[in-house]
């Protein structure tokens, strides 16, 4: 049973804690995976706090989340978004509401901010069922981001929104005013 989720600043955590969020990535991603994978070649933002769920002497880290808060537009209003990536179970711990738990506690964290509007993350098509499974939304509209400093579509995955202290309409565009993350 795991002892703790941590929503921490990388810089917050220990380095035996952050080599622990290391092997994590390395068991889900081999060097192949990282060298093939399309979206190589997007600009990614850097997260500001990592959500990591523990193993009960904290020495492995089992399932990850990277976090950010931004100003953002939805249909052309501003909107506080926090953002969601980098969602990873162990391959030897799935299964197990490990990923779930790491995204209920990082969509709290948000909602205890009290100035987030709503959870955006974007994933894969193959996993749309399984986030709206969790409450998320499967966005429709346009989504823009920064890609070298011009804004562009961005349709690499799927947008997903969970509403926290405001409930978006299912329409028009949302502009992260940033790249993906």
């Amino acid at each position: 049973m795991p002892a703790e989720i941590t929503i921490r600043p990388r810089a917050d955590y220990s380095d035996d804690q952050w080599a622990a969020s290391g092997r994590l990535n390395s068991a889900v991603y081999s060097p192949e995976d990282v060298a093939n994978w399309p979206g190589r070649v997007i600009e990614w933002s850097r997260p500001t706090w990592h959500a990591l769920l523990w193993n009960a002497d904290q020495t492995e880290a089992m399932a990850n989340a990277c976090l950010q808060v931004r100003a953002g537009l939805l249909a052309g209003e501003p909107v506080t978004i926090g953002g969601i990536g980098g969602v990873m179970t162990h391959p030897q711990h799935r299964h197990q509401g490990h990923a779930p738990a790491v995204i209920k506690a990082s969509l709290d964290y948000f909602h205890a901010m009290g100035n987030v509007d709503f959870g955006l993350l974007v994933c894969e098509k193959s996993l749309v069922a399984l986030y709206e499974h969790l409450g998320w939304q499967y966005w429709p509209g346009r989504m823009w981001v920064l890609q070298r400093g011009e804004r562009v579509p961005f349709t690499f995955n799927m947008p997903m929104i969970h509403p926290l202290n405001r409930v978006p309409e299912l329409a028009g565009e949302i502009d992260l005013c940033g790249p993906p993350w």
